[in-house]
């Protein structure tokens, strides 16, 4: 091979090394190439940075601006949906946004020598999904006080709900209404059902914890869960009274039979559509009418109840009546049994004393559990959640504030101790 041919080959053979090299780096950079941009996820929960008129402030002008400005960009109408303002302004109110900043304009003047609360719920989000970890209030006075009163306390979430919309109605001459009036104060629940209602005025109140869907801070019995308080609370300076709530769904349609089946000569099964005790029972048949002489919940469906009579049943059919705490009296027409009732009496349960204090859960898989202890008021051995119509309170109950581990073949125990002077 002449020196030319050698030449030529060996800048062939460079050639491809240099080839080779650049693919290499190539490689290497779109391995080393950078993240895309936008940096690391936004999972900062938003939050109230500052306001006007500032929190706390007095003696605010009635014609004053009155804004709110968020710490990051904020979905607009989630926070537009969760913003509740008292006194409620009603329709004299229009929103207008400049960035964070979100101005309340008031149509006509701020109330005269009044505290005026505006509250965000947890339900607003910035614009990455990021709730707020709790309702976040600002309040300011256009007089030269600011109403301190509050109420603080628990509700129970409806499972796959992650806050509840507490509202509380300040007792005038007529007793309010959820479904129809508009609360005079409402905030939402941190997402353990924790909540603290400040800057009350004082005076007796009535709350109610619903699962506000339209977030319209009204009741509407179709879709939304409601739990009534335990009890009505009065408010000062001086007291921070506590309640607990416990939603549920509740029907607000007519009560009715659904099943009434005589069982034995003087002993009758029924079935209503409604949870709620009645407050008693009568029969009417060709012998006349009668009260039944008691009443029994059946535990094994829902609005069923055992009714035990002074006397056999006469003719070929009977009306039973139930007589409810609402004034309502549906009844229905069954067929008499006309057989003799041979059978023995049985005893078919007991009930521990009213006064007993100690439990005992026996047989538990090992694992986590949340306790809770219920004053049965009307020691019908189940909790009631109180009720919109007929109005009634829930009875009072704690959860203890540990959760409780077992383990296989050990014992645990654990002490309550009844500290809310509010709950009689």
């Amino acid at each position: 091979m002449n020196s030319v041919t050698s030449i030529t080959v060996l800048a062939a053979i460079k050639s491809v090394l240099l080839a080779a090299a650049l693919m290499l780096a190539l490689g290497s950079c779109a391995r080393m190439a950078p993240p895309p941009p936008g940096g690391p996820e936004d999972k900062t929960a938003p939050e109230i940075a500052r306001s006007a008129p500032a929190h706390d402030a007095v003696n605010v002008a009635r014609e004053s601006d009155v804004f709110i400005e968020f710490s990051e960009p904020v979905n607009r109408p989630s926070v537009e949906a969760s913003l509740y303002m008292s006194p409620e302004p009603g329709r004299r109110l229009r929103y207008r946004w400049s960035g964070k900043r979100l101005t309340l304009d008031y149509l006509d003047p701020l109330p005269e020598n009044r505290t005026v609360v505006v509250t965000v719920g947890a339900q607003a989000k910035d614009m990455q999904g990021n709730p707020l970890e709790s309702s976040q209030t600002v309040a300011f006075s256009t007089g030269d006080h600011i109403d301190r009163g509050k109420v603080e306390g628990r509700a129970q979430l409806p499972e796959g709900t992650r806050t509840l919309t507490i509202t509380a109605y300040l007792f005038s001459d007529s007793l309010p209404d959820p479904m129809r009036d508009a609360p005079d104060y409402r905030m939402q629940t941190s997402p353990d059902g924790s909540f603290e209602l400040g800057y009350l005025a004082p005076g007796r109140y009535r709350l109610f914890a619903l699962d506000d869907r339209n977030l319209d801070g009204l009741w509407m019995p179709a879709g939304e869960w409601i739990g009534s308080a335990n009890q009505d609370v009065t408010v000062s300076e001086l007291t921070g009274p506590r309640v607990t709530f416990v939603p549920t769904e509740q029907d607000t349609s007519p009560a009715m039979f659904l099943r009434a089946r005589q069982v034995h000569a003087s002993m009758l099964e029924v079935r209503l559509n409604r949870d709620d005790a009645p407050m008693m029972f009568s029969v009417s048949d060709s012998a006349g009418a009668q009260t039944a002489l008691y009443h029994v919940e059946d535990t094994t469906a829902s609005g069923s109840w055992r009714l035990y009579l002074d006397r056999e049943l006469f003719g070929d059919s009977a009306v039973a009546v139930a007589e409810l705490l609402n004034g309502e009296r549906p009844g229905l027409r069954f067929a008499v049994q006309t057989k003799p009732d041979t059978s023995r009496p049985h005893l078919r349960e007991t009930l521990p004393g009213h006064s007993s204090a100690q439990f005992d859960f026996m047989g538990y898989p090992q694992g986590d559990y949340l306790v809770r202890v219920i004053r049965d008021a009307n020691a019908n051995q189940r909790f009631d959640a109180g009720s919109v119509n007929p109005f009634t309170f829930s009875e009072p109950f704690q959860w203890h504030p540990d959760t409780l581990t077992i383990r296989a073949r050990w014992t645990a125990d654990v002490d309550f101790l009844w500290t809310t002077v509010t709950q009689q």
